[in-house]
């Protein structure tokens, strides 16, 4: 059995917006194993960016962990002094933050911001300077000794997401959380990116928690994945059980509404929008936007629960959805 490196256990996360308690993560629990790609995938606002955060207690400005657990290698990272938790986070965490030209510092060089990561090492600066280089390096970026005086601005957007993973794995952490580390990329640039990682994770023998709303780059990254929805995991499993036999409608209406090249497959949009969580939200919160709901689904939240050896689905009418597959959607004639 695979040792885990993280487990996190009923996790809610809750933030203030005008007077109002918005559930952005609802009773979250998983596990990442050593050397593991754990994808968390959904639509836009369905809690994966605010887990990912609060794995690392990012949160505070206007959010509160409000319960639950965040076990990292046995301690709760809940529970932990602020001081304890600095040096937990980016030394044996790093994070991938979304839209790196807003993240990186554009007053500062992309060499001072690398840099910064190794100061609590007793090093020189000719050793920071090269430890830098080193880095910069290992993620492709060229020349790397010239570059390091450029600034954010001088840099194309693969490059920016480049210096950022060199920045989120200069401290060389067991666990790696990417956000959405391919969003606004073109395709080749994106393709890159993805074998980047796919080959640090190698070399580095790290785990890391993929942060996505594209189903394609979790299809070809990830081990396992979890399907989020209005702050809840809706399904769970290995990455080739979830595309050949999903257990979930939601699932199912993610793959229908994603293109695929040379398949001729029509796309079937989820009609309606997710709700809003700042209210509350009785029986099943797909409920309102599934063909498949029925009156208990409707009053009773389904809880996850294990449909087949190592697959988890919330769905009263999981059973329903075996042999489909969003490959048996209608062909375009």
């Amino acid at each position: 059995m695979a040792e885990s490196l993280l487990s996190v256990r009923e996790l809610r996360t809750y933030f203030l917006n005008n007077k109002k308690i918005v559930r952005a993560v609802d009773g979250v629990s998983f596990d990442v194993n050593k050397g593991e790609i754990f994808g968390l995938v959904g639509e836009s606002g369905c809690g994966k960016s605010a887990t990912c955060r609060s794995l690392i207690r990012l949160v505070q400005s206007t959010g509160e962990i409000v319960g639950g657990e965040i076990l990292y290698k046995g301690k709760d990272l809940v529970t932990l002094s602020e001081k304890k938790m600095a040096e937990v986070r980016g030394r044996e965490i790093g994070m991938i933050f979304q839209e790196p030209m807003n993240t990186l510092n554009p007053l500062t060089t992309i060499g001072t911001q690398l840099s910064e990561v190794f100061t609590h090492k007793k090093l020189s600066k000719e050793e920071i300077r090269q430890r830098a280089i080193e880095m910069m390096r290992l993620v492709g970026i060229p020349e790397p000794a010239l570059r390091l005086k450029d600034y954010p601005h001088q840099f194309s957007g693969g490059m920016r997401q480049r210096a950022m993973i060199a920045i989120a794995l200069a401290a060389q952490p067991e666990l790696l959380l990417a956000d959405e580390p391919t969003t606004a990329l073109d395709v080749t640039i994106q393709d890159q990116i993805i074998r980047l990682l796919l080959e640090l994770r190698e070399k580095l023998s790290m785990s890391m928690i993929l942060v996505t709303h594209d189903m394609g780059v979790a299809s070809r990254m990830c081990d396992r994945i979890a399907v989020m929805y209005a702050g809840h995991i809706m399904e769970m499993t290995t990455s080739h059980q979830l595309f050949y036999a999903p257990r979930h409608p939601y699932t199912l209406g993610l793959m229908r509404s994603m293109p695929l090249a040379g398949k001729g497959i029509r796309l079937e949009p989820i009609q309606g929008t997710p709700p809003d969580l700042s209210n509350e939200i009785v029986g099943c919160p797909f409920a309102p936007r599934c063909k498949m709901a029925c009156e208990r689904c409707r009053q009773e939240m389904p809880l996850l629960r294990e449909v087949e050896p190592g697959h988890l689905s919330a769905c009263h009418r999981a059973e329903d959805l075996i042999g489909e597959s969003f490959l048996k959607s209608k062909e375009v004639q």
